[in-house]
């Protein structure tokens, strides 16, 4: 049968991508007698791979930087009364 140019293009993008970054070991597991692969899938997409939070959450530290840095520069231009 042939396949599809949808699942084509996912296994491309599968073999493109680093093999961590698929799923980590601690999230994959075995499959349980009479259960579905979709399921087994969608397992995999909720955990994600820890890679992918740190980077998050590197860009939203540094959002949270930038965001305090314009607060101090109002503060002392004196647009913002109070103590951060």
């Amino acid at each position: 049968m042939k396949e599809t140019e949808k699942r084509r293009r996912r296994r491309e993008k599968d073999n493109m991508t680093k093999p961590q970054e698929r799923a980590c070991g601690v999230n994959q597991r075995q499959m349980k007698k009479g259960e579905s692969g979709s399921r087994r899938k969608g397992d995999e997409r909720r955990k994600t791979c820890l890679t992918f939070s740190v980077r998050r959450l590197k860009a939203c530290e540094m959002n949270t930087f930038l965001l305090f840095k314009h607060l101090e520069e109002e503060e002392k231009n004196g647009n913002i009364r109070g103590k951060i």
